[in-house]
């Protein structure tokens, strides 16, 4: 989906490991559900007499669980659009000038169009870093930051880390 105003698009799109990296934990908890209901559709019960249909309501609570951080998971993953007063080469310039300083880590993928800055973990805070992501379309911007689905263990919360990262980008850019 792109924003019919720019270019710009209006989710982050994540693939492969990233992609897995992000949707982890609702992918845990279905996978629980899913051998639960197995369990008590197929596994006999020690007990004579008894049936499984306390399993399978026992696995209703990780499917709704589930549900719900897929739902949350897939809405963090909204780009926030802002018009700016430079252009696309000046706004990354000034990007990748703010990740110098505050320590950010460049990602694989990045050029004038597109940044993607991997925010290294605090150990004060409770969560293992987290990944900004500016895309620029002449004076126009969309920013994103998300706990880091590369790292082997990604926070389900940044802890108001993520806010922190927009603000610092938006400031950078001269956005109030």
């Amino acid at each position: 989906m792109v924003n019919t105003r720019s270019m710009l698009p209006l989710k982050l799109q994540l693939r492969g490991w990233d992609w897995f990296g992000h949707y982890r934990f609702p992918i845990f908890l279905a996978a629980i559900a899913v051998t639960l209901l197995y369990c008590a559709l197929f596994v006999p019960s020690p007990v004579p007499g008894e049936t499984g249909t306390d399993l399978a309501v026992l696995a209703i609570l990780p499917v709704v669980a589930s549900m719900f951080i897929a739902l949350r998971q897939r809405r963090v993953l909204g780009l926030q659009h802002y018009a700016t007063h430079g252009d696309a080469n000046s706004n990354f310039k000034l990007v990748v000038e703010l990740a110098r300083a505050e320590g950010w880590k460049p990602g694989e993928y990045q050029s004038e169009k597109f940044i993607r800055l991997h925010v290294p973990a605090c150990w004060s805070d409770l969560c293992w870093g987290e990944l900004v992501t500016v895309v620029f379309d002449g004076n126009d911007v969309a920013i994103s930051s998300i706990c880091d689905p590369t790292k082997a263990n990604p926070s389900l919360t940044s802890w108001g880390r993520n806010a922190g990262n927009l603000e610092k980008v938006k400031h950078v850019l001269r956005i109030i």
